[in-house]
């Protein structure tokens, strides 16, 4: 049964990327940035008590420090 949850899962979460690579670009065409998103999703985060945590990373995600250079996440 856990291997049909993990597949399940890995489906759900699949689906959802697919679906923010798709929106993505609608939204930049609107002339909103993803960093526009990141603050939206944010300010969701922050009226959900579950997610509240989440929204200072999201925060930061979308303000990077502007004295230092982009890095990117190393890929595993």
């Amino acid at each position: 049964m856990n291997e049909i949850s993990n597949k399940l899962k890995d489906y759900r979460i699949h689906a959802l990327a697919s679906f923010v690579g798709e929106m993505v670009p609608l939204m930049e065409a609107e002339g909103f940035s993803f960093s526009d998103f990141l603050l939206a999703l944010s300010n969701w985060a922050e009226s959900h008590p579950q997610w509240e945590k989440s929204a200072f990373y999201l925060e930061q995600a979308a303000n990077p420090p502007k004295d230092q250079p982009d890095q990117k996440p190393e890929v595993q």
